[in-house]
């Protein structure tokens, strides 16, 4: 769904709303976490959006460093799979050292499941979720899945080759 910016402010004011009222409290602050790689610019479009909804933007960090301030990995990687991609991320003293997008993720699992049981994409979404079917599951997205770690060993390897010490 693409939405334009001044509904996007609007978006987040009405959910500010929404939580203010639930909570009794006036929300003041937000962080936000963006992609890795993203450029200035849309950082910028997210940090506006934020203060647009009436928000002080404490923090505007990429998806790894934020999902580490709450994991605290000193050494490892940080495998994050979103909708469309599934982000990888290593980590070396606490700090991100390298980040690359892998072009599978939750959206493309549900196709494949959507395709290979011949059920619509939400019946297919609402399937994967459910622990009961992730058995059944691994053979039909095991393609999918294969992609996954090969990106991470491309990665390892490409950061050897630049003599990257760890």
């Amino acid at each position: 769904m693409v939405v334009d910016y001044l509904g996007a402010i609007q978006i987040v004011r009405e959910l500010k709303a929404q939580l203010e009222q639930q909570l009794g409290v006036e929300l003041e602050y937000a962080a936000s976490a963006i992609p890795p790689g993203t450029d200035l610019l849309d950082a910028g479009a997210i940090k506006h959006v934020i203060q647009g909804a009436g928000f002080e933007v404490t923090a505007l960090l990429d998806e790894p460093t934020a999902a580490n301030a709450v994991l605290q990995i000193s050494d490892g990687a940080i495998v994050d799979v979103g909708g469309g991609t599934t982000g990888i991320s290593i980590l070396k003293d606490g700090k991100v050292v390298y980040v690359a997008d892998e072009a599978t993720g939750g959206t493309h699992f549900s196709l494949v499941i959507a395709g290979a049981y011949q059920m619509s994409f939400s019946e297919a979404d609402c399937f994967k979720r459910d622990p009961a079917h992730h058995q059944e599951l691994l053979p039909v997205l095991r393609r999918s899945l294969i992609r996954l770690p090969r990106s991470l060993i491309a990665m390892l390897w490409a950061m050897r080759s630049r003599s990257c010490t760890w």
